[in-house]
């Protein structure tokens, strides 16, 4: 299955793509990219959070990033599906949750 290299290559591989030797040393990629990376995501799942203080609609293409924007862990809404809406479709679900502060 390929040529199997010896720990020693190995190591000198790693030390050498480390630190400003890395392709994406200092670069951060833009907004615009990083949605094109999730949304392309094979297993993601597509959250449609109603703010019900304001009445606004936000689509997040990952429970993750919809866990990292409304600040709670990705079990939360994890359970909510488990809970509120077991067995329902993976393509499209929807989490309401109000905001209060």
């Amino acid at each position: 299955m390929g040529y199997k290299h010896d720990e020693e290559a190995r190591a000198k591989m790693s030390t050498s793509k480390k630190g400003q030797n890395h392709p994406m040393f200092g670069k951060t990629p833009n907004q615009e990219t990083i949605s094109k990376i999730t949304a392309s995501q094979p297993n993601s799942i597509k959250i449609e959070v109603l703010d019900l203080e304001i009445n606004t609609k936000t689509i997040y293409h990952s429970v993750g990033s919809a866990a990292r924007a409304l600040n709670i862990d990705r079990k939360t809404i994890s359970n909510y599906f488990n809970r509120v809406a077991p067995g329902s479709a993976t393509t499209k679900k929807t989490i309401q949750r109000s905001l209060y502060f």
